[in-house]
């Protein structure tokens, strides 16, 4: 069932899912929350490492996390603001 109004995903024919405009909304809402989370446990990472710690492993992987949270952020933001204005037109 296409209802663009749902904010699910439909089907686009052979060139598989597309997004529609709401569910690209709500899914740069829900990436920009954690991408904020994950950016505060980033500067604490990086507090901690600044600070000379001993094993900084944890550390590391969690800074790595948050770079990947971030540009999924911003790759689904760019995203949903392409298809806004596609539908505004």
């Amino acid at each position: 069932m296409d209802d663009p109004a749902s904010g699910r995903m439909r089907r686009a024919g052979r060139k598989g899912w597309a997004m529609t405009l709401r569910f690209a909304c709500r899914s740069a809402i829900g990436l920009g929350i954690v991408s904020a989370l994950t950016m505060a446990v980033a500067v604490l990472a990086l507090t901690d490492i600044y600070h000379g710690e001993a094993d900084v492993t944890a550390e590391w992987q969690a800074v790595r996390v948050a770079f990947i949270v971030s540009a999924a952020f911003h790759v689904v933001s760019v995203g949903a603001a392409l298809k806004g204005l596609r539908s505004e037109s």
